[in-house]
């Protein structure tokens, strides 16, 4: 008998064991960079000595799903649950902030949904959020990072018989989709429209925004033809005023995490942070502090120890974000080599690290460009094309 789809399912384990009968149901998908298929992700219900037994186990789980993420729950996941219920402006990676009541009413609707903003600005953590306080959050979440995926994936996921886009009542996630090439974009907005995947699954997007970027073609014709709602994220420097906040919450799971006691901050220090405008949002707030709590061995945080990461952090970001072209050295004295692994670094460097951006700027192939970064960082030269 065949069971229906999402519904689960019983297998035989290998070996000898007492219960070998497995109840599984499927907990989500993860993409094979290497052989661009979707695999699927098992979470184990229950063992039992029959196979009538394994379906019992199946039957009484359906008739009463359960959160089957709460099953393996680390210390850092009560901690942040913890946080969430006590302090519900900033929890998920303090992305929220005030608009916790736009957020949760998000989640309980269906319609496709852009998560918009900054570098660092906690999109994934939101789309995250969302699904785990939807009414879909007992079926699989499917991420699909656009940054990453190769054509044979993308073939897969459209046009393959097994791919989690077919199954019904699933969450998918189209992650950093700034990064998808044109033609992709046409083919899913298609696909979503001849096959009404928005009735049957949720959809959400999320893609990065640089300040006062206007919204892509792309993305308004996605938004325009399939009704989707947008989710505007702001960033962390128009929130200044709730970094002493943010700041002690989160050096109090660094404190748990490394073993420290550390009470807080110099006043000057969280002056310092307050100021700094953040350009890479919540992301690079939490490495700072991380970086600072590491460093710190005594009870209170230092402004020096601040002073000297911020100047760190000015100098890594200084170079210009300009066409990397326009800042290439011309000295004529340097081999190709080395001119093109500067326009290779610069480029990447101008679009944030999105590597799919910047192999679209230059010209060239992802797998070209990921060889190119990888003989610079072995200290190789960059063989031209």
């Amino acid at each position: 008998m065949r069971l229906p789809n999402g519904y689960g399912g019983v297998v035989k384990l290998s070996g000898k064991r007492r219960k070998p009968f497995a109840a599984r149901v499927t907990a989500g998908w993860k993409l094979n960079e290497r052989t661009g298929k979707a695999v699927q992700q098992y979470q184990i219900l229950g063992y039992s000595e029959t196979k009538a037994g394994a379906l019992q186990i199946l039957a009484k789980y359906n008739d009463n799903p359960i959160d089957l993420s709460a099953m393996k729950l680390t210390f850092e996941d009560i901690y942040t649950r913890w946080s969430e219920e006590k302090y519900p402006t900033i929890s998920s990676s303090n992305a929220m902030g005030t608009q916790d009541a736009e957020i949760n009413a998000l989640a309980a609707v269906r319609q496709p949904l852009f998560i918009c903003g900054e570098p660092g600005t906690g999109k994934e953590q939101i789309a995250r959020y969302l699904y785990l306080h939807s009414a879909l959050v007992n079926r699989p979440l499917v991420v699909a990072n656009c940054a990453l995926m190769n054509d044979k994936s993308w073939d897969f996921l459209l046009n393959h018989y097994n791919s989690p886009l077919n199954a019904n009542g699933n969450t998918v996630y189209f992650q950093n989709f700034e990064a998808i090439p044109e033609q992709w974009s046409a083919e899913l907005l298609a696909a979503i429209e001849e096959t009404g995947l928005a009735r049957r699954v949720r959809l959400l997007f999320s893609r990065s925004v640089r300040p006062e970027e206007p919204v892509s073609p792309v993305t308004r014709r996605f938004i325009e033809r399939l009704g989707a709602l947008t989710l505007e994220l702001p960033p962390l420097r128009s929130r200044s005023d709730e970094i002493p906040s943010l700041s002690s919450l989160y050096l109090n799971s660094l404190n748990l995490e490394l073993g420290k006691q550390i009470s807080g901050f110099e006043p000057r220090a969280i002056e310092m942070l307050r100021q700094y405008p953040w350009p890479n949002n919540y992301t690079q707030f939490k490495n700072l502090l991380r970086s600072l709590a590491t460093l710190t061995n005594g009870p209170y945080i230092r402004s020096s120890s601040v002073a000297d990461l911020l100047s760190k952090e000015r100098s890594l970001r200084s170079a210009p974000a300009a066409h990397p072209a326009a800042v290439v050295s011309t000295d004529t004295s340097r081999t190709l080599e080395s001119i093109i692994g500067e326009v290779v670094q610069q480029t990447v460097a101008a679009h944030g690290g999105n590597r799919a951006a910047a192999a679209r700027q230059l010209g060239i192939s992802r797998t070209t460009l990921w060889r190119y970064l990888g003989k610079i960082e072995a200290g190789e030269p960059a063989d031209p094309v």
